[in-house]
């Protein structure tokens, strides 16, 4: 009997031993499991991280693209106004000498059309004197005239009185 007793002990031991070792690999594995899990966790979230930081990079780089482009379209816009401003100024510039240079002109043409006058009435006034010289010096009997041209006078005279008046 104690051989039956040493051998259900036996057999009670290996059972129980059995027994533990199964519940030690279900405990391994279930530490193993909840390690994957703990795991696959954090990568998930080291990936969200690192998909989130390179998204800002992303947005960040085009903000500061599109900043650059401004301010360069502000330059450019800028350097354009500067060269509208220079043209305006030059064509104003030019506009001012070209209306001094015809004013110029102007005013030379008009002195010159009174000299013209001026001369044209000096001539006239010497003209009407030489006239009343001449009929002074006729009156006085002081100028002869040639017979051919005492005739001619004569008969101008004689058509201006017939010449009827309008």
């Amino acid at each position: 009997m104690r051989v039956a007793e040493n051998v259900a002990e036996s057999e009670k031991g290996k059972k129980k031993a059995e027994a533990d070792r199964r519940v030690f690999v279900q405990q391994q594995e279930t530490t193993a499991m909840i390690g994957e899990a703990v795991a696959n966790k954090d990568k998930e979230i080291r990936v969200a991280e690192n998909v989130a930081e390179s998204e800002k990079g992303k947005k960040k780089a085009e903000a500061d693209r599109r900043v650059f482009v401004e301010q360069q379209e502000a330059e450019a816009i800028k350097g354009e106004n500067m060269a509208k401003a220079d043209i305006a100024s030059a064509d104003a510039e030019l506009a001012m000498k070209q209306a001094a240079a015809l004013k110029l002109g102007e005013v030379a043409k008009r002195e010159a059309q009174v000299e013209i006058q001026k001369a044209q009435y000096r001539a006239e006034q010497e003209r009407l004197n030489a006239e009343e010289v001449v009929k002074k010096e006729i009156e006085n009997g002081k100028l002869k005239f040639p017979p051919r041209l005492k005739l001619k006078r004569s008969a101008e005279k004689q058509r201006a009185r017939q010449m009827p008046f309008y």
